[in-house]
């Protein structure tokens, strides 16, 4: 049986403020909150965001999907799509969109079961919530 070969994965849950990133390994099915990135002038900071993707050697790249809570698409889902298709231009690496409804919330549970202060780390535990979905079940991932 061919050994099975490790890979970084990198999920990113998007919004209009902020960018929280979360980083995972596809052996072992584990992620792991990695850091918020603050929009610049209301644009995605490409630098910072570039630099984790390099340092972690990501493979593929997974984006949350906003989505209404009966599945339809959210006034900030169009913003997540085009935020996921530049990604995917300026990584040249596979993006993938994950439905991202209640990770917010759970991530704020988690933050305040935790002792974190709200603001600090709600966004990456939110991505890292979205990379382990991505895990349980990458047939549901939709395209860009």
């Amino acid at each position: 049986m061919p050994e099975q070969r490790a890979q970084t994965v990198i999920a990113l849950d998007y919004g209009p403020k902020k960018i929280g990133l979360a980083t995972g390994n596809t052996l072992t099915s584990t992620a792991s909150p990695l850091c918020v990135v603050p929009m610049k002038q209301h644009a995605p900071d490409w630098a910072s965001i570039e630099s984790h993707v390099r340092e972690w050697k990501a493979s593929t790249l997974i984006v949350g999907l906003p989505l209404n809570m009966d599945g339809s698409e959210s006034a900030i889902s169009a913003q997540a799509r085009e935020f996921a298709r530049a990604l995917h231009n300026r990584t040249r690496l596979p993006v993938m969109m994950m439905d991202e409804r209640l990770s917010t919330r759970e991530a704020r549970e988690q933050a305040s079961d935790a002792g974190y202060r709200q603001g600090s780390a709600v966004d990456a535990l939110a991505a890292q919530r979205i990379l382990l979905s991505w895990f349980a079940d990458p047939a549901l991932a939709r395209t860009p």
